[in-house]
């Protein structure tokens, strides 16, 4: 299956920002630790499911850094 929501950005250094979120490869390893299931193809080919990882990492940025983390 193919959507529009099937992003990937490839960086030089072999990582990899995966669907609607831009999940990217290197944290997706963190995340996997809470979450084994999750995989790449998960990330790519459901929308609905990259956008969970993302508003918790969104989440837990806001937690830990405030509000101002997004200026800095």
């Amino acid at each position: 299956m193919h959507s529009i929501f099937t992003i990937t950005i490839h960086y030089p250094d072999n990582l990899f920002d995966l669907g609607i979120s831009q999940i990217n490869t290197n944290l997706l390893k963190t995340i996997q630790r809470e979450y084994p299931a999750l995989t790449k193809n998960n990330l790519l080919n459901n929308p609905s499911l990259n956008i969970h990882p993302g508003t918790m990492i969104l989440k837990r940025n806001f937690v830990s850094y405030g509000s101002k983390w997004l200026t800095t």
